[in-house]
């Protein structure tokens, strides 16, 4: 449902927010994907039927809609995968 090629960028991101449970668990952090920027980290345990991950940011045209920038699959069928996340500074370099 959610890895359809065919579809365009903001289907595909409206049919992921509308069928895989999006939002089913959050966190946030500064410099995850650039740095400097907000991104949202957000559990689907339905996504893909393996469960998903997704990192998201601020639309910086339309400051209240957010963009799917990427999107982590689960290892497999039924494998609840973004039933809970966390943003964790594993380094400690901030």
């Amino acid at each position: 449902v959610c890895d359809n090629e065919h579809l365009t960028r903001r289907q595909k991101d409206q049919e992921w927010f509308a069928y895989c449970q999006q939002g089913f668990s959050l966190d946030s952090g500064f410099a995850l994907l650039s740095k400097s920027e907000l991104t949202i980290v957000s559990g689907a345990p339905r996504g893909g039927y393996s469960g998903q991950v997704a990192f998201l940011k601020a639309d910086p045209k339309a400051q209240r809609n957010l963009s799917v920038e990427l999107v982590i699959s689960g290892p497999g069928l039924a494998s609840s995968f973004g039933y809970d996340v966390a943003v964790v500074d594993l380094d400690g370099d901030g």
